[in-house]
């Protein structure tokens, strides 16, 4: 039997042995034990010098003493548990910048009892001029611009030094590194973290002015805007549903193990998927969504992108006989929205076609709005639609035939 350490060295035999029958873990242990017996208790911590201490010291260089005056009362002021612990530092300097900003444009900030939720009051219109010089006094911002528009920033500038100077926020304005001298946080640094909160209040501010103005419209006119919000809502949900239409065919390709399918779907990327419009009915719930087809595709991309939705449909349909039980969740991977042509069979998509794609992606009549001047990539491998189209066929009547075969085992 080995001696108790053995296994767990990373010595030889010969150097355990050599060592007095120790490992190097039995030593360490020693050690460390050694060192808690012989240790000197751990003297009290020392007050930290008073500015009036550093004052009277002699020292002639006015800055050096300003700059260490401020350094011991922000050290002091952390040491004594001014800064809470449970606050990180960012976000309690967050914080203190989002109050100056309300504070500076007169905005009432309330905070809920027991919640998260900050309730603000009517954030101040912007200037009327695009040219204006921020006003101290009465400070608003261009809610309209960018973040970095000239009046946006110098309002910033303003803010920021606002908050350096409030006494309350001195134990943030430093900025404390583990192994590093604190050192004080600059105006432009602040500055940068005010236009981050601008980016908030400015989405705050356009929903309290479209509610305003929503209460001076017509009954026309809010009817006219209600069916633009739909209509916009619904584009961005149709977005949402042909990005995850790609990710789906394209995971159904790497299922069947189909890689050149895979490509032309990526190929053909989100915007040349097909569009679809949702109608909500109750009786018929999960809504309705009507297929939207694109004019600029060609037939044989068409055909290949529902062969795709096919042997999607007929997996899912395989999937859900060969379960065990049928109770169980089925794959995410076959979830596919139940997708009919439109009813009027002229409604087509008004999108603009996907540009830098081969012409076989691209129907007769999109070839001749292009012209004969337009300049189609080469790619540097053959893309071969037809040939998928007949092996999607092949695969769809395979898959057909074993959903079949499973239905009559399962019914005998």
């Amino acid at each position: 039997m080995l001696p108790h350490g053995l296994l767990g060295m990373r010595a030889s035999p010969a150097r355990y042995i050599a060592n007095g029958g120790t490992s190097s873990t039995d030593r360490v242990r020693q050690r460390m034990q050694t060192a808690r017996s012989t240790r000197a208790p751990t003297p009290a911590p020392a007050a930290p010098a008073t500015p009036a201490a550093m004052l009277n010291s002699g020292d002639d260089d006015d800055d050096d003493v300003l700059k260490l005056i401020n350094k011991v009362e922000a050290l002091s002021i952390i040491a004594s548990g001014h800064r809470k612990k449970h606050e990180p530092h960012a976000l309690a300097l967050q914080e203190a910048i989002r109050q100056q900003f309300c504070k500076s444009l007169g905005v009432q900030r309330v905070k809920l009892r027991h919640s998260r939720t900050v309730k603000y009051s009517d954030f101040p219109d912007p200037p009327i001029s695009d040219g204006a010089i921020p006003d101290p006094h009465n400070l608003t911002m261009f809610w309209m611009a960018t973040p970095k528009h000239g009046y946006n920033c110098a309002a910033a500038d303003i803010i920021a030094q606002l908050v350096i100077n409030n006494p309350e926020n001195r134990h943030l304005i430093f900025s404390s590194r583990r192994g590093a001298e604190s050192q004080l946080i600059s105006v432009e640094q602040i500055s940068s973290q005010v236009l981050v909160s601008f980016q908030y209040f400015a989405g705050l501010w356009k929903k309290q002015y479209n509610k305003r103005l929503l209460a001076t419209l017509t009954e026309a006119e809010r009817h006219n805007y209600e069916v633009y919000e739909e209509e916009r809502l619904q584009s961005h949900a149709a977005d949402h549903r042909r990005s995850t239409l790609e990710k789906k065919r394209c995971a159904i390709c790497v299922k069947i193990g189909r890689p050149e399918w895979k490509r032309i779907i990526e190929m053909l990327g989100v915007g040349g998927q097909s569009s679809d419009k949702y109608v909500t009915d109750r009786e018929t719930y999960p809504n309705t969504f009507y297929v939207i087809g694109k004019v600029w595709r060609s037939e044989d991309v068409i055909a290949l992108c529902h062969l795709v939705d096919r042997v999607g449909a007929l997996l899912k349909e395989k999937d859900t006989i060969t379960r065990p039980n049928n109770n169980t969740k089925p794959n995410n991977l076959f979830e596919f929205r139940t997708r009919i042509p439109h009813k009027l069979a002229d409604v087509r998509s008004t999108r603009r076609p996907v540009q830098k794609l081969t012409k076989v992606f691209y129907s007769e009549q999109q070839v001749e709005a292009f012209g004969m001047y337009h300049a189609y990539p080469r790619p540097k491998r053959q893309i071969d639609i037809k040939g998928a189209i007949t092996d999607a066929r092949k695969v769809v009547e395979n898959l057909e035939a074993e959903n079949k075969a499973l239905h009559e085992t399962a019914q005998a």
